[in-house]
């Protein structure tokens, strides 16, 4: 990476047989115009033709690996170990960056631990802009870039089999000690999968069971939320039809 002034940037992406979606993402982050930025690329062990791919671009590509893995936070902490950058941005196979500009903007405004901005829904119900508030849990960590130093003090992702809310648990630690300082920015960073695997009901119940946790909402409240949620209803009745 060259010598300039600004902080260096690691955008790693982490991808299990992505060979339908993973072209748009490389793209998406090599054609970023800021010149502090490596691209590390962590992949399962695919088997459909994803790691060919992605050694089309192998010549601009910091570091890449293929090997099995326990899962994506297993992965996510993987590229820990080889991201070299002041920063990292964390953007999953079948996502994008908003536009070639992002990781320069970010960059320019990256005088706090966290500095993140808002994400867009690629399709469903949900399409279009979300504005992003850490204060009230709303954000993806594809719009999060942040000190890759914090996993020193912090720690990694925690890659326990069946937790699908490790990313909002480590920004939410963060958050709660109010020592690490977060910074909104007022532009749209990615666009995501809004049916990525953190969309489903057990991620839900893991995110409410987060904010009880660091005392972000209390037992009443997430008992009342996670029973409003449509699915809770979908489930009990499935679960009262087997038993």
């Amino acid at each position: 990476m060259a010598a300039t002034a600004g902080p260096t940037i690691s955008v790693v992406t982490v991808c299990l047989n992505a060979a339908s979606v993973i072209e748009d993402t490389l793209r998406s982050v090599l054609s970023q115009d800021y010149p502090l930025t490596e691209y590390v690329v962590v992949d399962g062990g695919s088997t459909d033709g994803t790691v060919e791919i992605i050694r089309k671009h192998s010549g601009r590509i910091a570091a890449m690996t293929s090997a099995p893995d326990r899962g994506v936070y297993d992965a996510m902490n993987k590229a820990l170990g080889m991201a070299r950058g002041d920063y990292l941005l964390f953007l999953n196979a079948g996502d994008v960056l908003a536009s070639p500009q992002v990781i320069a903007m970010a960059a320019r405004d990256a005088d706090s631990d966290v500095v993140y901005g808002d994400f867009e829904y690629s399709s469903g119900p949900r399409k279009g802009r979300v504005v992003a508030d850490v204060d009230r849990g709303i954000f993806n960590h594809q719009c999060m870039l942040y000190r890759k130093s914090l996993h020193e003090v912090y720690g990694g992702y925690c890659a326990v089999k069946g937790f699908t809310a490790a990313d909002y648990l480590f920004f939410m630690q963060l958050h709660a000690t109010e020592r690490v300082s977060f910074r909104k920015l007022d532009f749209v960073f990615s666009v995501v999968d809004p049916y990525g695997m953190s969309s489903g009901l057990q991620t839900f119940l893991q995110v409410n069971l987060v904010d009880c946790l660091l005392g972000r909402r209390g037992r009443y409240a997430t008992a009342l939320r996670i029973a409003a949620h449509p699915l809770y209803h979908f489930v009990r009745k499935a679960l009262g039809r087997i038993w």
